[in-house]
């Protein structure tokens, strides 16, 4: 699950901001899916659409962090997303 709202930083050269909320897990294929084991962040970013293509920069943050997980985690990405 992933719900995101884009909004307008500086429209005159396609930069947006981006606030998001993540759902997710992967089960095996003997394991009953659970929804209370999802694992589930908040994060910010900054989206450009650049003449090279789209680049995204983005922040997560878990919201129940597991013992040695990062706070913070942050993801870079060029092109489009699925």
């Amino acid at each position: 699950l992933n719900i995101e709202m884009e909004f307008p930083i500086l429209p005159q050269v396609n930069i947006k901001g981006v606030v998001f909320f993540d759902a997710g897990n992967a089960f095996n294929d003997n394991e009953y899916m659970n929804v209370a084991n999802l694992r589930t962040s908040v994060g910010f970013g900054v989206r450009w659409f650049s003449p090279v293509g789209p680049l995204r920069f983005e922040w997560g943050v878990p919201i129940a962090p597991k013992t040695g997980e990062q706070p913070l985690v942050f993801e870079f990405t060029i092109g489009n997303s699925f």
